[in-house]
């Protein structure tokens, strides 16, 4: 379609890989979905975002014209970027989430994803169910901790989850992919993030064990 016709779109975009045919024909274009986050990181562009509800991709600029696309980041059963392992944690989807950067607000010193997941089933779930349980196969939803594999790189390429993952909640454990937590910051001698306007707090710095925090307004 024209250019006219979209008076709205930028002229700038972040599309998924586009695949054509032997003549140049577009086929396909993969799908990409929310925006995980946007920054500049030693001297480089970077926009993480969500791809095919279940992963998260990753490209990189320095004018922010000419992008590159990058491996994807943060894979299920992947851990670090492209290492093939089996994590039950994130074995339906490595879902939303938001990736926080060092600033002088948040107390960081490095980069570092909380992103919510789709559970597969839990190791021992899994012994029950090859002995004939079958209630023991289920799916349900919880959260993971992603740090980059060498901060010191300014392209970001390779990212490993805890080994601790995933995240234990004492209070407010969450029950939908869809409950995003947003970016992480520091206050006194406690972290915090929000998921749809519900703080979560702690004072672990490994960001493994969260509680839902006392809502002070209500909700209309």
């Amino acid at each position: 379609q024209p250019r006219a016709a979209h008076p709205f779109l930028p002229i700038y975009h972040i599309i998924g890989n586009v695949t054509t045919d032997e003549r140049g024909v577009v086929t396909s274009v993969e799908d990409i979905n929310d925006v995980s986050s946007v920054f500049l990181y030693k001297g480089i562009y970077h926009v993480f975002h969500q791809c095919c509800q279940n992963h998260w991709d990753h490209v990189i600029s320095k004018d922010l014209t000419h992008w590159t696309r990058l491996p994807p980041p943060i894979v299920p059963n992947m851990n670090p970027t492209g290492v093939p392992q089996e994590n039950w944690y994130d074995a339906h989807g490595s879902w939303d989430g938001s990736l926080s950067v060092p600033h002088e607000w948040n107390g960081l010193t490095e980069p570092v994803v909380i992103m919510t997941t789709v559970e597969g089933s839990k190791p021992t779930e899994r012994r029950r169910a090859h002995s004939g349980d079958a209630s023991a196969v289920g799916m349900a939803v919880g959260m993971a901790v992603v740090r980059p594999s060498d901060p010191s790189d300014p392209f970001l390429v390779n990212w490993t989850k805890d080994a601790n993952n995933p995240i234990q909640f004492e209070s407010g454990a969450i029950t939908s992919p869809y409950d995003t937590p947003g970016q992480v910051w520091r206050n006194g001698d406690h972290w915090n993030f929000l998921v749809l306007g519900s703080r979560y707090t702690t004072q672990d710095p490994s960001f493994h064990t969260w509680r839902l925090a006392p809502q002070k307004f209500a909700a209309f």
